[in-house]
């Protein structure tokens, strides 16, 4: 998009053939994002837990178990996280983003936050 879009913004150094070129690639590429975007949005308004975890950073636990199965027994073996941990709560939610106490120092955050580059 940026190529095409210099291309018809500076048309001066570009013979005609360039130009219509140009034109007609940055006109498909704008429909295949608009296409790519509107799945994007549809998936994502079709699944309410995700959508609510891409903008809180938090997932209901019924909907981690169902997605994430392993990720979620992890984090409620080591958090104790259960119905009745949250207070009997039926929406416990658990975050990737809350300290482990029962981890190993330094583990309040996503794995790959606390790797230098280059770590396994």
């Amino acid at each position: 998009m940026l190529g095409t879009g210099a291309v018809m913004a500076f048309p001066d150094p570009w013979a005609d053939r360039w130009r219509t070129g140009a034109t007609f690639v940055h006109d498909w590429l704008l429909l295949a994002i608009a296409v790519v975007t509107a799945g994007h949005l549809w998936q994502a308004f079709q699944d309410r837990g995700a959508l609510q975890g891409m903008l809180t950073g938090r997932v209901d636990l019924e909907w981690a178990q169902r997605h994430h199965a392993g990720w979620a027994g992890s984090r409620t073996q080591s958090r104790d996280y259960t119905r009745k941990s949250a207070g009997g709560s039926e929406n416990a939610q658990v975050s990737a983003g809350e300290r482990d106490p029962g981890g190993p120092p330094g583990a309040d955050g996503p794995d790959f936050a606390h790797r230098r580059p280059g770590m396994p």
